[in-house]
């Protein structure tokens, strides 16, 4: 599906601008943007921009070194099927796991079964999340794909 939308919008004319080092700033010029990535490319004559920096958890301030919670190379919680770290008291949920994004309500209500309700076996499964890319054209699944 992404290689769909990824050549749809070039078919439409939209240029793509990959791996950016990030944007230092964005000019008006001649009613045109003229964007300035952190490592000094500059883009110009742009109608419009759009950003899409991608997810990197903020765990950075928490010590995880000294907790002796193992985390990936991209920053995410290494957590088993019932959200629990390699530390027993130390649970992680949604974005920080990477597993599926944005999928807090289902997690959190999994989390609360074990911790409040005594259900033990209760524990979250991610093969019928639904996601749509508010796109054009628009995208969307749901189930195995």
């Amino acid at each position: 599906m992404s290689d769909f939308l990824d050549s749809e919008i070039v078919r439409q004319g939209m240029a793509i601008h990959r791996n950016t080092a990030g944007v230092a700033k964005i000019e008006l010029v001649n009613g045109k943007k003229k964007v300035t990535n952190v490592s000094g490319e500059v883009l110009e004559n742009a109608d419009d921009v759009l950003v899409a920096p991608g997810r990197v958890p903020a765990v950075s301030g928490l010590n995880l070194a000294s907790t002796g919670v193992e985390h990936r190379s991209n920053a995410t919680i290494e957590v088993n099927d019932y959200q629990q770290s390699t530390v027993d008291n130390i649970v992680a949920l949604r974005d920080v796991c990477g597993q599926v994004e944005l999928y807090s309500l289902a997690a959190g209500c999994r989390l609360a079964d074990r911790l409040y309700a005594g259900i033990l076996s209760s524990k979250i499964l991610y093969k019928n999340v639904p996601t749509i890319v508010f796109s054009h054209p628009p995208i969307g699944t749901i189930g195995m794909t």
